[in-house]
């Protein structure tokens, strides 16, 4: 457990960063923070990721910069919240814990299969904990509908159907979209790297990926160098599914269909409802939480720093399953 007089480090403070940056502050209101930082560009943002042009982020989060990381191993940090582009993560979570560090570092955590192998050696046997950033798992209804599927009776197969769209360039109206890590290979971004939570939700339900078919698209509209669109067939020991994700396209849709022939379960994030078929029922759940308090139920977790290591390499694994 994080406490009064340990360091928190952060390393990436662009709009996820400063995400956490509020968050943890407000639950750590007199600890210190310091930062690790490069280029010090991004400006300071609100909640809604609009420019807050009266204050600097020493001031106003009590937050110590540096720009040399041969000093910050004398501030003995407890804990380093990671939130740079997707290509460092597995480089800075090894320069945590060679500081003696607990980490925790957005998702998705690794951008290739092999570096998967890298955070197994350094963390799967450490006594420091190592989290990746899936809020969304913490969502009441999420955790309703994991528990209503996998309760299902032993011999039940199930199809699936995901569907996603997002749009990238509504998501940082202070930046050009075309600088964000998720529309640059060289940083580790890509459709399936960016959107990647209702895959590990499937993930946490069904277990280890059989197999997995993909075709990635590149709408030539963007002229980006990363795919915008995947679709991908998976199978799993108990459920074959058909995703289809997008981070480049409109109408916004997030949803995840899963149904046997005695049940199904039909989850919307976007409308924030769960409808569930069993047993010759109807059931509709609606629970509306806003995205901050997701994040915020994260860190509360992540400052008790339990060591689930084993169970973290294991969703990257997973995950891996998907990668090239």
């Amino acid at each position: 457990m994080i406490k009064k007089d340990d360091t928190i480090l952060f390393i990436g403070l662009g709009g996820a960063g400063q995400r956490h940056l509020r968050i943890f502050r407000e639950l750590l209101p007199n600890n210190r923070f310091i930062a690790l930082r490069n280029t010090n560009s991004t400006p300071v943002l609100n909640p809604d990721f609009s420019v807050d042009k009266n204050s600097s982020l020493e001031e106003k989060y009590n937050i110590l910069n540096i720009f040399d990381p041969k000093k910050i191993s004398s501030y003995k940090p407890k804990l380093t919240i990671i939130s740079t582009p997707t290509i460092y993560h597995v480089k800075d979570s090894q320069f945590a814990h060679s500081l003696g560090s607990h980490v925790f570092v957005e998702k998705p955590g690794i951008s290739n299969k092999s570096e998967v192998n890298t955070i197994e050696r350094i963390f799967k046997n450490s006594n420091l904990s190592y989290k990746v950033g899936f809020q969304r798992i913490y969502h009441p209804m999420v955790r309703k509908f994991l528990e209503e599927v996998q309760n299902s009776t032993p011999n039940e197969k199930f199809i699936c159907k995901l569907k996603l769209s997002s749009y990238v360039p509504d998501w940082h109206p202070y930046e050009s979209y075309k600088e964000l890590y998720a529309c640059r290979d060289e940083l580790g971004g890509g459709v399936i790297l960016t959107e990647c939570h209702e895959i590990d939700i499937i993930n946490s339900i069904f277990g280890d990926p059989i197999k997995v078919k993909k075709t990635l698209f590149k709408n030539k509209i963007y002229s980006l160098n990363v795919e915008d669109t995947a679709e991908i067939e998976i199978e799993y020991e108990k459920c074959s599914l058909k995703a289809d994700i997008s981070f480049m396209r409109k109408p916004l849709e997030r949803y995840i269909h899963i149904e046997s022939n005695v049940s199904k379960y039909f989850l919307d994030l976007n409308t924030n409802t769960l409808n569930i078929e069993k047993n010759n029922s109807k059931q509709t759940i609606s629970y509306i939480l806003e995205n901050n308090e997701l994040f915020k139920k994260q860190a509360q977790e992540i400052i008790k720093l339990e060591n689930n290591n084993r169970d973290e390499i294991t969703r990257l694994k997973r995950l891996a399953s998907f990668l090239d």
